[in-house]
């Protein structure tokens, strides 16, 4: 297994433990934060292509593929810690 491949296997499972252990509120505000993001991206950016969709369902990823879904894990892990303890936040 490569090491882009162990990096998202950890992060996804932190990541289904994090969500596993959420209210649906908690989830329902994830899901608002990251569509807000999702839309800066598009409109700095323009639309994400298909094989960003399809790369989730796949049956085998490349390294290159592995560390996008990694860094996407990553930014559900940060958002949903962030939601989860504001309090702990450095204003």
């Amino acid at each position: 297994m490569s090491r882009a491949f162990e990096k998202f296997a950890a992060y996804l499972q932190v990541a289904d433990q994090m969500i596993a252990g959420a209210s649906k509120d908690e989830i329902a505000e994830a899901a608002r934060v990251l569509a807000i993001e999702l839309a800066h991206y598009r409109a700095e950016f323009g639309a994400m292509s298909e094989t960003s969709y399809k790369t989730v369902t796949a049956e085998s990823i490349s390294d290159e593929q592995a560390t996008k879904m990694a860094d996407g894990c990553e930014v559900l892990i940060k958002t949903m810690y962030i939601l989860r303890s504001p309090s702990e936040l450095v204003h």
